[in-house]
């Protein structure tokens, strides 16, 4: 399960709704998703929210995007920093690691800090760079035992969610989803995707990103097939910003 899955999860367990998370991929050493092979920084614009104020991450954030229009992002970027330093906080709450003494980003890296670069050679199991020795893999079975403890919970892994259901008011009312054994429905009140994003589904790539979108090198979890994206464009979603990437040298 992914790092936005389990956030989502365990709050909403904490809060009391019954929940069931699904994920195709089996439990083990991609919990966290693509999160553990990052730099496993929460951060703003490469700036730290939890020592920054509101209007210094804004101002981060207006140095970030210069040169694109303000405007039509103005709620999100409310959503953001308005929210962002509360969810780290719940973060520190629940025992993930920061070590706020750290000068700049170093700040807001999850403990223990990860020391090397993005290459799988250097992070897959084994290596010298093994991501399951750092913060971001640890926060992560941090949060899946945390969610193992609520009553109200259960985890489906190895389990795909096929297509969302709707009622005849076009509201996503649950999924279809596929296990070991086959297609069943799971009904739901609200439903949230945490997918992941498409970098490994090369058609999509080629498709959003250009034509040689299909050539980038990728380094996330083997389960960030775009499909979420592929599940709300069947039933009318609005996509944006699809033709961006974000690109870090390793």
């Amino acid at each position: 399960m992914g790092w936005a899955g389990l956030i989502a999860a365990l709050r909403a367990a904490e809060l009391g709704a019954k929940v069931i998370a699904i994920d195709k991929m089996p439990s083990g050493d991609w919990i966290g998703g693509s999160m553990p092979l990052s730099g496993q920084f929460v951060h703003v614009c490469g700036t730290s929210p939890l020592v920054l104020s509101e209007a210094e991450l804004r101002d981060a954030i207006a140095v970030a995007s210069e040169g694109r229009p303000q405007k039509p992002y103005a709620e999100l970027v409310d959503a953001l920093v308005t929210n962002v330093k509360r969810g780290c906080e719940w973060l520190v709450d629940e025992g993930v690691e920061f070590d706020t003494t750290l000068p700049g980003i170093l700040s807001c890296q999850m403990q223990p800090g990860k020391p090397y670069g993005y290459a799988w050679g250097v992070l897959k199991p084994g290596a010298k760079g093994d991501y399951r020795n750092y913060g971001g893999f640890k926060a992560a079975k941090l949060l899946e035992s945390k969610l193992k403890e609520q009553a109200l919970y259960e985890i489906l892994y190895e389990t795909k969610a096929e297509r969302l259901l709707t009622n005849d008011k076009r509201e996503v009312v649950g999924v279809v989803a596929k296990d070991k054994d086959g297609l069943f429905e799971i009904k739901a009140k609200a439903t949230i995707l945490c997918t992941g994003g498409f970098n490994r589904n090369r058609e999509m790539a080629e498709k959003y990103l250009g034509r040689h979108g299909e050539d980038i090198p990728v380094q996330c979890c083997p389960g960030a097939t775009g499909d979420g994206h592929v599940m709300a464009l069947e039933i009318g979603a609005a996509m944006k910003n699809m033709s961006y990437t974000y690109w870090w040298r390793i």
